[in-house]
């Protein structure tokens, strides 16, 4: 009888994680299969949902089976209360990188920017990051204003993060040029807006975390600034 109480065990233990997986492509067609590391993360949730029902003597299989979905759920929980307190804009490395698999995202229209009166004169006062795509909402990105398009020292640096709306920076006196996310791009006129798009895609060590519970994350890549016309 070890066996049946073992496999039923093992079944309840995944099943929390296949009726999620089940839910997300029912709702999300296109959405990318699971990787390795969700089917690890089933594996995982098997030999502790099997083993908490040989474990607490199950007789019968209704109650292994039990045992074996009331298993994950106190990890699930956890994992689910450690990415609430993690929460925050995911920051961007100085320079893109670029990965060989990139999923397709929607293009939203460009949000409606509204931006303080620059003072009167040529000289570039304002920036204005947006995002361009919903993949580059809530990321920080790193803003280096430069002398020239061609500098490398920053006169001034600091990290900007991506919104529903236009995040306005203050230019200071000697920039002419900035380099947002790794991109160097000239300041035109006296206000100057940069769009950002991005690419997420997903990777076997947060489809792992996803198994056990946790919200599916994305890996940000090739984030790219441009100018908008």
């Amino acid at each position: 009888m070890s066996l049946p109480i073992l496999f039923f065990g093992a079944f309840g233990g995944v099943s929390p994680s296949v009726m999620k997986l089940a839910s997300t492509l029912v709702t999300n067609p296109i959405a990318e299969l699971p990787l390795l590391g969700f089917f690890v993360g089933l594996g995982l949730y098997a030999v502790l949902g099997g083993g908490l029902a040989l474990a607490l003597g199950e007789q019968n299989l209704r109650g292994a089976l039990f045992a074996g979905i009331a298993a994950p759920a106190l990890i699930s929980n956890a994992i689910t209360g450690a990415q609430d307190a993690r929460m925050q804009p995911q920051l961007v490395p100085a320079q893109p990188v670029s990965l060989l698999f990139s999923t397709a995202h929607a293009q939203e229209a460009t949000p409606e920017i509204r931006l303080p009166s620059p003072t009167p004169g040529d000289r570039p006062n304002v920036l204005a990051i947006i995002k361009a795509d919903p993949a580059a909402a809530n990321i920080a990105v790193p803003v280096c204003f430069l002398t020239t398009v061609g500098a490398t020292d920053c006169v001034d640096q600091q990290t900007v993060s991506t919104g529903n709306g236009a995040t306005v920076v203050s230019v200071p006196t000697d920039a002419l040029g900035v380099r947002v996310a790794g991109d160097t791009l000239p300041l035109t006129g006296q206000t100057t807006t940069i769009a950002i798009s991005a690419e997420r895609i997903a990777t076997s060590q947060k489809d792992f975390w996803w198994a056990l519970g946790g919200r599916r994350a994305t890996a940000l890549t090739d984030v790219r600034a441009n100018l908008v016309k």
